[in-house]
């Protein structure tokens, strides 16, 4: 009876957003305050965006070792090993005190996005019939949401009324229970054997088509723009003498929208690749208007304004691209697709999180916001220039 529950089509979404949610929960927990963390250790605004950034060169690294296994192996076991190394980078944070320690709780963290992520959404795709995979990912990326909307508030008051020690060793437990889940999860033969079908062909080729190389270009913007956002507007809010709980809840604005859109996402975007291109392009057109926005607006609570451009932009977004990805690629190499995928947001956030913040502690916070926004509307114009090229091969 337990393996017939199994492969109910709702308890195979739920197994991705249970393993999805306790893994985000953990992440947005800690990375909502290793920022100011950082800050308040007495390290400047470039050390600390180097902090943030290693993060995304580590994973750009190791994405490919997860993208292989998880093709021939399992995406959950990948998933387990990444939730393994996000406890252990919340361990590394709870001790740490200065840059170095700092430093190699972020490249712990980069290892664990690496095997986690990219094998979580293909996962999301593979655990149930091509007919459910829009409403598997909205389901995926709406947990993801969700994760985004608690965690950073779990964050923000855990450092306000309790100590950042605490903070990480919540994170530290919820990953650590999400490892011993999908390790779970991998053992079971009817949901590996899912997974591992026909993995036993298809090549890195295979899965870098014209539409995964577009769209991995413009993730590397997409990544510069979000993961920058994120990191300098937690470092811009600790400079201010605003509270960690606010940042919070700017954060948690942010992913209630995404969430909600998220959640209807597989009934607005549809199947129809060329409505899904004109969704993408109109959506990072509304991100990068966000970015310029928060040039002007980023006094609290005017904030609320372009974080809900974000929220509306990035809440379609996600679930449209990685439709995109799934629909024009096999299954036996969307391990390795979402991961050249991911990639590109590997990139882009640790180039912006280094350059940009340079830039913010050179010229000042808004000049950076500013850039961000004009290098996200290139992102609308490729897309927009390449549907009939793209679609037509």
């Amino acid at each position: 009876m337990a393996s017939q529950s199994f492969n109910i089509p709702r308890t195979r979404i739920l197994i991705v957003v249970l393993t999805t949610l306790l893994y985000f929960l953990s992440m947005n927990i800690s990375i909502s305050i290793v920022v100011r963390y950082s800050r308040e250790l007495g390290i400047n605004i470039s050390n600390t965006s180097i902090i943030w950034a290693v993060t995304f060169l580590v994973s750009a690294i190791f994405r490919p070792i997860s993208g292989h296994y998880g093709d021939r192996v399992s995406s959950f076991l990948m998933m387990s090993i990444g939730s393994a190394f996000l406890m252990l980078a919340n361990v590394v944070y709870m001790f740490s005190r200065d840059f170095t320690s700092l430093l190699l709780g972020r490249f712990l963290n980069g290892i664990a996005s690496a095997m986690f992520v990219a094998p979580s959404i293909a996962a999301a795709t593979l655990i149930v019939s091509e007919d459910l995979v829009g409403r598997s990912l909205s389901y995926r990326s709406a947990t993801v949401s969700l994760g985004a909307l608690v965690g950073p508030v779990i964050g923000g008051y855990l450092v306000d009324y309790v100590s950042y020690s605490v903070a990480f060793a919540l994170s530290a437990a919820l990953s650590a229970l999400n490892a011993i889940v999908c390790a779970l999860l991998y053992t079971r033969s009817d949901i590996t054997a899912q997974l591992q079908r026909s993995s036993d062909r298809g090549s890195w080729k295979d899965a870098m088509n014209l539409i995964v190389i577009l769209f991995t270009a413009t993730s590397l913007i997409g990544g510069l723009s979000f993961f920058t956002f994120r990191s300098l507007l937690q470092s811009h809010y600790r400079d201010l003498g605003y509270p960690s709980s606010l940042y919070g809840i700017l954060m948690a604005c942010f992913a209630a929208i995404t969430m909600i859109l998220r959640l209807t996402s597989h009934r607005i975007i549809g199947s129809n690749l060329r409505r899904l291109f004109l969704i993408s392009a109109t959506c990072y057109f509304i991100v990068g208007l966000g970015s310029i926005v928060l040039s002007r607006t980023y006094m609290y609570p005017w904030a609320f304004i372009p974080v809900a451009f974000y929220g509306l932009g990035f809440g379609l977004l996600v679930p449209a691209v990685q439709s995109i990805i799934s629909m024009s690629t096999m299954k036996n190499v969307r391990n390795r697709a979402m991961t050249v995928y991911a990639m590109g947001y590997d990139i882009g956030g640790f180039v912006g999180g280094i350059v940009l913040g340079h830039v913010a502690q050179t010229f000042g916070y808004s000049f950076s916001y500013a850039i961000i926004g004009l290098l996200l509307m290139i992102n609308p114009i490729l897309v927009l220039m390449s549907i009939n090229r793209v679609l037509n091969k």
